[in-house]
């Protein structure tokens, strides 16, 4: 390929991704600066988010590799052309101190620079993360990219093109998304953020929070909102948008002098973003099949039981809970161990009002595997409150305890935990008899310096006992 194939090539590339943008080829832009004609190779036009857009696009069809010289020199001149984004096209590469230069540089411009290669994912860059019914189809900012995988609490994390998530949180610049559905309590925007407000100031009085207006979108409400947070290493900007069914919001961290930059990427997300409905049975069943493949390609026992885990789990969703069953079974089969498995053995009866035997038989079969650890405890007491059932879980740990008489460390463990849950909900002297009682127990299996008996003595001192 010559050099008049090449810039031909990313020409075609840049019709395709902004068809209605005006593009030039060989532009010539009057310095506001320089105060004579700079030659940009192309030159996209657009309209988006209420603003016009200049970007300013530069393909070097060099021997050697994109270096720190040739990054400033192309800074300076879109400041000249006041050129909003800036866009590098290497045929070589780039080096790794001339990335860093365009993507920090302190102004208001937004620099990025690709392979040729590259060039035709640069538009890829976007997701389309959902939870549960609802999603969004959300465009990558210039320059950044979007993580799919999900973590605790968040759907997706967008942060600069060549980072690691580990390495945009140290440097405190990154995003993270996610969508909430609504509900009877929560049904308007208005409320969600009142709740948010409510839970950021218990956990931080100090906090400030303020709500300004941000891109306005016909048909969705649109606000953002920054969090100033003494703990926090940077101001905390959300952007949220009202789809009607759900909230997509998006939280951004960014250094102070990179502040302007990134908001505007935030608001171009805000700008962007659509709404989608989820078909999740038609999602379940993929992932069924999915797996399926995965289970009869492994070799590894450990891996096969994680997987009927996963299907046992979907199956319920589906609420085909039979063939959920049987999945569980087997896992347990393979991994007598299987810690998910029997966890979602007790899920599927509380889910489908099994017969109380069964319920019974499901919840010994979870202790056995680990009677005194106190998470088994705490899992099942989340799974009853999951599932609106804590009417019932007084006596199901009585009668769970009364099977370890023989092992009094489980026992202690069983009684301390429905303490706990009696002090939660206002029951203080079963909760102090529980305490007591379980404080018994571990004198007699544990040494005096144990530290539950620290957290026992807290506990009843704050029952005022």
């Amino acid at each position: 390929m010559n050099w008049k194939d090449y810039e031909k090539e990313i020409h075609q590339q840049f019709q395709e991704m902004y068809p209605d943008a005006d593009i030039t080829h060989d532009a010539k832009v009057r310095g506001r600066y320089s105060k004579v004609d700079r030659q940009i190779d192309m030159l996209v036009e657009d309209f988006v988010a209420g603003e016009n857009i200049r970007i300013m696009v530069d393909a070097k069809f060099f021997s050697e590799v994109i270096d720190v010289k040739e990054v400033e020199s192309f800074i300076g001149m879109m400041q000249d052309v006041g050129a909003d984004k800036g866009l590098l096209v290497a045929q070589k590469g780039y080096s790794k101190a001339a990335i860093a230069r365009a993507h920090n540089d302190p102004s208001r411009v937004e620099l990025d620079i690709l392979n040729f290669d590259e060039l035709k994912r640069f538009q890829g860059f976007g997701a389309l993360p959902y939870s549960g019914r609802h999603g969004v189809i959300l465009p990558a900012p210039f320059g950044w990219v979007i993580d799919a995988e999900r973590r605790d609490g968040v759907l997706a994390t967008l942060y600069q093109r060549g980072l690691t998530f580990e390495e945009a949180g140290n440097r405190n610049e990154w995003m993270y998304l996610n969508i909430f559905s609504k509900n009877e309590e929560i049904c308007d925007l208005d409320s969600f953020i009142a709740l948010h407000e409510s839970e950021t100031l218990k956990n931080f009085p100090k906090a400030k929070i303020n709500y300004q207006k941000t891109v306005k979108r016909e048909k969705y409400k649109t606000l953002l909102r920054t969090i100033e947070i003494e703990e926090y290493p940077t101001v905390e900007y959300t952007g949220f948008i009202d789809f009607g069914e759900s909230i997509f919001f998006c939280v951004l961290f960014t250094p102070e002098e990179l502040r302007e930059k990134n908001i505007k990427k935030l608001q171009h997300i805000i700008s962007r973003a659509l709404p989608f409905n989820v078909d999740t049975d038609s999602v379940s069943r993929a992932r069924l099949s999915e797996l399926d493949y995965h289970l009869a390609n492994s070799e590894d026992q450990v891996e096969k039981a994680e997987i009927l885990i996963e299907q046992g789990k979907t199956l319920m969703r589906l609420k085909e809970y039979e063939q959920a069953e049987e999945k569980f079974n087997k896992s347990i089969e393979i991994l007598p161990t299987s810690y998910g498995a029997l966890k979602g053995n007790i899920e599927l009866s509380l889910i489908s009002n099994a017969a109380e035997a069964k319920l019974d038989k499901a919840v010994d079969d979870f202790f056995e595997l680990a009677p005194r650890n106190p998470t088994v405890c705490q899992d099942l007491l989340d799974l009853y409150d999951e599932h609106d059932a804590l009417s019932s879980i007084e006596p199901a740990m009585l009668r769970v305890a009364d099977n370890y008489t023989f092992d009094l460390e489980a026992k202690g463990n069983i009684l301390y935990h429905l303490g706990l849950y009696h002090q939660a909900v206002g029951q203080k002297n079963k909760a102090i008899n529980n305490f007591q009682d379980a404080r018994n127990c571990f004198s007699q299996s544990l040494s005096d310096d144990h530290m539950v008996f620290g957290l026992i003595k807290t506990n009843l001192e704050g029952l005022g006992n």
